[in-house]
Parts: C-alpha cells; sequence; structure tokens
C-alpha cells in the first residue's frame, strides 16, 4: 500500500463502537443457545398458535435451571414431536445453536455494513483493520455446527470448547485495533505512518478468505 493508505487516524467514537461490538459478541456466544431458541420461538409462534407459544416459552424457562436439557428430555422432547407439527430439527440441539448463530450473523454483517456507510473516508489500513476485526468477531457464525458431524450429542461439547477458546482470542487479538482508533494524532493533525509490519492486516485478510472453508479451531 501507499504511504497514505496506511495512516490510521485518531477515531475515538469508531474505537468505542469497536469496543461495544466486542462486548456484546463475547455477551451473546455465552448465551444459553437453547434458551434463546425457545423463546424466539414462541414469539414466532403467538399471533398463529397461541397454545403452541405457550407450550415453547414453558421449554425456554426450563433452560434457566441447571438440570434443564434432563428435564427437557425427559419431558417436553417428545410430546412436543408427537403433539405439535413442528420441523423434526427443531428439538434437536445442533440445529438451535445453527439457528442462534445465523441471527448473530445477519447482525454483524449489518453491523460492519453500518460502519462502512457511517464511516466512507476510512484509509486502506483502516478498512482492512474494521473488515478483519468483523471477521473475528463473527466467526463462531460459521462453526460448521450443521454438516452432520455435530449432528450427534456427543460432539456439541466440541462446540462450547471453541466458543470458550475464541472469547479469548477476541480478547486478545481485537485490543490492539481498538486502541489504535483511541490513540490521539500527532501535531500535524495524523497518525504516524506505521511501521512495515505493524497492525498492517491486509496479508491477514486475504488468507482468512483463502482458508474460509477450514475448521475454525485452527485459528487458534
Amino acid at each position: 500500500m501507499k504511504k497514505e493508505d496506511k495512516k490510521i487516524y485518531y477515531r475515538p467514537e469508531l474505537s468505542q463502537l469497536l469496543q461495544n461490538i466486542e462486548d456484546l459478541a463475547i455477551r451473546i456466544y455465552q448465551t444459553n443457545y437453547a434458551e434463546t431458541f425457545f423463546k424466539a420461538l414462541s414469539q414466532s409462534y403467538e399471533n398463529e398458535n397461541p397454545e403452541l407459544a405457550a407450550y415453547l416459552k414453558e421449554i425456554a424457562d426450563v433452560f434457566s435451571k441447571p438440570n434443564g436439557w434432563k428435564i427437557y428430555a425427559e419431558k417436553y422432547m417428545a410430546k412436543l414431536l408427537k403433539d405439535y407439527d413442528i420441523p423434526r430439527d427443531y428439538v434437536f440441539h445442533f440445529y438451535q445453536i445453527k439457528m442462534v448463530l445465523d441471527v448473530y450473523k445477519e447482525q454483524f454483517d449489518t453491523l460492519e455494513k453500518e460502519i462502512l456507510k457511517e464511516y466512507p473516508n476510512l484509509t486502506k489500513q483502516e478498512y482492512f483493520m474494521v473488515v478483519s476485526f468483523m471477521q473475528k468477531i463473527s466467526a463462531p457464525t460459521r462453526y460448521p455446527i450443521d454438516n452432520g458431524m455435530y449432528k450427534y450429542r456427543g460432539d456439541i461439547p466440541e462446540f462450547y470448547e471453541y466458543i470458550e477458546r475464541h472469547i479469548e482470542y477476541l480478547k486478545r487479538e481485537l485490543a490492539p485495533t481498538i486502541e489504535m482508533f483511541n490513540t490521539p494524532d500527532k501535531e500535524d493533525g495524523k497518525t504516524a505512518l506505521l511501521p512495515e509490519k505493524a497492525l498492517d492486516v491486509t496479508d491477514d485478510l486475504k488468507i482468512q478468505e483463502e482458508n474460509e472453508n477450514l475448521d475454525l479451531p485452527e485459528l487458534y
């Protein structure tokens, strides 16, 4: 990149926005996926089938208990399939996780578009930093939860282990970007040029795009 393209300007509002997004991601990735799924599903049936909506809300509340999964398996799972006309996949945890992650992906994609629209004059370096930041944030939404191998109950713990690792990864890897945008400019109103390798994520982003189909745990 040209020297001008490598400049990073003092953007405290953008820094705070990225910090808020990181905080949001860490919070929602630690959510109870089954509870979130059944609450959303309940709301979707409120007008069409109030009885089913109430039953789904009851199921969602079960997952707030320490032994929620045991209660669900013993009392609700079979009845849900037998008595109500809902897709079979809805009762399985792999599908619940996938649907919640799909919603998160849509939210993060929207946030990225809004940031780039709000800051149309980012330098190339800043642009790549923001895009790389958001790709790291949204990485769990591309986890291969629906490719067959994670449909089995024994593999689900791998997903939660991955989430724990990814949260630590976010805390470690996103801090430099947030800090750079929150660093006041030099006296001439512009930041100093970046050292040859410092925080230049261009190559990193290209590699990430080329390897998008790899298992995400390989990022660690």
